[in-house]
């Protein structure tokens, strides 16, 4: 008997058969059972002598007895349906021959939410995954780096750990950087008698890059909401050097420098490095949780994410935005004409505000997202206006829907499967 979920995986070499799993509810099959003569191994065989016509009457017989069988069989084999149980996750990891223990429970449990085969295989890599790891959230962690493809880099499941518990809000993470270079900044010309001239220079001109590069991310204007800011290779390169450059920094000063200005400036580059690393593990973990599925089908997930500052909230809560991949492309790359994306924010005076736009050639279509009342009430009353705007743009608004709820976009980005809701099918006799 295997396990999977019809519609999230099919059957895979080297594990188990997913086609005995369903969700409930849902239309399924079983494989044909072996006939009465094939499980029997009944023989057509009489011999090479000519029968007599006793004999004649003896196998027909015994064929009328053997077709009176398999009808019966026929009748009272039944297909089964029941819901999943903990047995069956025990009687898995029997088979597996691990230990039914409530943390490899657990594991197994989480592999099948998120569409994973159960296999001894991937059960395997999960349990070294999340040895060690106390975060509360360190098998679902687990969980996604293997689906991604990333499970051959431990720190990539605290780096997701920490996205999934909200530790990683990219808005918070540029405010605090930009605070400490700013204080960097302010101390810096002190530092100029442990530095050499060209080495001074060089340190001064990029700092001063990177802090305008954070002011620009961090601008109130919102025109400054570029595009380009979704480009996630080029701005882990640039802050990946600037790290590098500050560790040799440290390792260049002279032995005969001033102690006491040399432990500032170690102290103020050392918190560089903690705000640049806190950085990185934010954009890392978005492009990980961008990234296809190696092992799922095409189309299974759905959203590329990212997170961009956000200008109008004084909480410094990112803007979320997901853009959904070209199911047709096997890259998954987007098609710019028909698409959707999802836009969530949230500010101080319109609350949590979730915007799902689909775009197919020149017409689209709105779902507002929202629990606040006077939220709502603007999105009605400026509807209009958006029609008009949108049609300055030679864009056509053919429907706008609000829905009284708020947008669980963490489904979105990483679907599971709700194991309450699948179904064990099995024939019995």
């Amino acid at each position: 008997m295997g396990l999977g979920v019809t519609g999230a995986s099919g059957p895979r070499k080297g594990g188990l058969d997913p086609a005995s799993w369903q969700r409930a509810g849902a239309g399924g099959s079983v494989d044909k059972p072996f006939s009465v003569e094939e499980s029997q191994g009944v023989n057509r065989s009489v011999g090479s002598a000519p029968a007599t016509e006793a004999e004649k009457v003896s196998q027909t017989s015994q064929v009328k007895e053997v077709d009176s069988t398999k009808q019966t069989t026929t009748q009272t084999q039944k297909t089964i349906a029941r819901p999943v149980s903990e047995s069956d996750i025990v009687d898995l990891l029997v088979k597996f021959q691990k230990s039914p223990s409530p943390e490899n429970k657990k594991i197994l449990s989480t592999i099948i939410q998120f569409g994973l085969e159960a296999s001894h295989e991937n059960l395997d890599t999960v349990s070294r995954l999340v040895q060690s790891r106390g975060q509360s959230n360190a098998v679902e962690s687990a969980v996604v780096s293997h689906l991604k493809g990333v499970s051959s880099s431990p720190k990539s499941v605290d780096i997701l750990a920490n996205f999934l518990s909200n530790q990683s809000q990219l808005g918070q993470v540029l405010d605090k950087m930009q605070l400490t270079l700013s204080r960097f900044q302010s101390n810096f010309q002190q530092f100029q008698v442990l530095l050499n001239p060209s080495l001074y220079s060089g340190l001064a001109s990029i700092v001063s890059q990177m802090d305008d590069t954070l002011k620009k991310w961090m601008n109130t204007q919102s025109e400054n909401l570029s595009i380009t800011n979704l480009n996630r290779a080029g701005v882990i390169q640039d802050f990946r050097l600037f790290n590098d450059f500050l560790g040799g920094l440290i390792a260049s000063l002279p032995a005969n420098a001033n102690p006491e200005l040399a432990r500032l400036l170690q102290q103020q580059t050392a918190m560089i490095k903690g705000q640049i690393s806190q950085f990185l593990e934010s954009v890392i973990s978005q492009s990980i949780i961008s990234k296809s599925s190696s092992v799922l089908p095409l189309g299974t997930d759905q959203f590329a994410y990212w997170q961009i500052p956000n200008p109008f909230s004084q909480q410094k809560k990112p803007i979320e935005i997901l853009m959904q991949k070209d199911p047709q492309q096997k890259k998954r790359k987007f098609n710019p004409q028909k698409t959707k994306f999802i836009l969530r924010f949230e500010t101080e005076d319109i609350g949590e505000l979730s915007v799902s736009v689909e775009l197919s050639e020149k017409k689209i279509w709105y779902v507002f997202y929202t629990e606040n009342t006077q939220t709502k009430d603007s999105i009605l009353r400026t509807s209009p206006e958006l029609k008009t705007r949108m049609a300055a743009l030679n864009y056509e608004v053919v429907g706008m829907q609000l829905v009284p709820k708020k947008l669980d976009i963490k489904k979105l980005i990483l679907p599971t499967i709700n194991l309450d809701k699948i179904s064990r099918v099995s024939a019995e006799v």
